[in-house]
């Protein structure tokens, strides 16, 4: 074989292993939720309270999901927005909260410490989310700014190798919840003015002198699991943790804004394919609880059964061709001779319609 072909079919081997990989990380991933939300706790008594349960966050992250977007060279799978996108959908599907959690740690920290991060600094912070689960988040916003960034007063000096920042943040997602941080701040000139410039810092929370204050929790309305707070920040930060813009700090914000809006599509797509199977779910249980077909003694007249089966899923006639991802489409047999009736119920599994009516035909 030619070494050209050889290396194509060498890279087409090492994709399909890594496609495999993300696979079978997301199918752990939806496991783990599973168990979160419908075992360990149910979903329906803590999504109307602050936070999230120590033991369901910990389940949550058992399967290390944020390795999905850690680069390769540092442990992780280097996913790309598809992959991406796919592990947001899924999230939301189950918990609109927790994939807006993945977002934040994807979109508004890991990407920006992977691209503008120094050399330094990279392997350090992603070997505590690789092994110790922890998380991440970015503070921009200020009490008397609001999204006015540019006028923001979080200031930094610099002396004897490390930047210490000051000022305060609010609204930060995963408020108190997150290991690290992405501070925004100008820097302090030696006349006590501001430039217009903006740098960003990784701040982690558990290394001297880099804790973050948390003054107040705010009532925010919403997603309750993701807390928000106002933060005092006065830490100092070593040289290696500042990221390094490719042309000014602005624009590196921008970029940072910019790429994080990827995440929305895939919190919306999984959010409606969850009311889609509720609305679908709900229509099919409502109509065959109300319906009982009574039948006449002799064989029973399948074509009748599954021409009210197709007629109930018409409006949407996709449901209708192909019912694997729904429901299963079940007929019991009648107790008496004199009194046949025909009931249906669906349970979770795998049929078709054309599986229903041999169903009907046997019975």
């Amino acid at each position: 074989m030619p070494l050209h072909q050889q290396s194509k079919t060498n890279q087409n081997i090492d994709s399909q292993t890594e496609e495999k990989s993300i696979r079978h990380l997301l199918e752990d991933f939806k496991a783990s939720m599973k168990r979160a939300f419908h075992e360990e706790d149910k979903i329906d008594q803590f999504c109307s309270t602050r936070g999230l349960p120590p033991a369901v966050l910990k389940e949550l992250m058992s399967e290390n999901p944020l390795a999905l977007c850690i680069p390769k060279e540092y442990g992780g799978f280097g996913g790309s927005v598809r992959d991406n996108i796919a592990f947001v959908s899924a999230a939301s599907y189950e918990s609109l909260a927790l994939s807006l959690t993945l977002g934040i740690n994807n979109a508004l920290f890991i990407q920006p410490v992977s691209k503008y991060g120094q050399e330094s600094a990279k392997p350090k912070v992603f070997n505590q989310f690789l092994n110790h689960s922890c998380m991440g988040g970015l503070m921009i916003t200020e009490p008397d700014f609001g999204s006015d960034a540019l006028s923001m007063h979080t200031s930094f000096t610099q002396k004897e190798g490390y930047f210490h920042i000051r000022g305060k943040k609010h609204w930060a997602g995963l408020t108190g919840m997150a290991d690290f941080w992405l501070l925004t701040a100008r820097k302090r000139t030696d006349t006590d003015s501001l430039m217009r410039d903006i740098d960003m810092f990784i701040c982690d929370v558990n290394a001297p002198r880099q804790n973050i204050v948390v003054e107040e929790y705010f009532e925010n309305l919403g997603l309750y699991q993701i807390p928000y707070g106002r933060n005092h920040i006065d830490v100092y930060i070593p040289e290696e943790q500042r990221l390094i813009p490719r042309t000014n700090g602005i624009q590196m914000l921008l970029d940072l804004l910019h790429r994080s809006r990827f995440q929305f599509p895939g919190m919306g797509l999984g959010f409606i394919k969850r009311i889609l199977d509720e609305a679908i779910a709900y229509k099919i249980a409502r109509c065959w609880q109300q319906t009982s077909v009574r039948l006449r003694p002799g064989p029973t007249p399948a074509h009748k059964v599954t021409g009210q089966f197709h007629n109930l899923l018409s409006f949407l006639p996709e449901v209708g061709r192909d019912c694997r991802h729904r429901k299963r489409f079940v007929v019991t047999r009648p107790r008496s001779e004199y009194h046949q009736k025909c009931y249906f119920r669906y349970d979770a599994g795998i049929g078709t319609v054309a599986a229903a009516t041999r169903r009907c035909q046997r019975i």
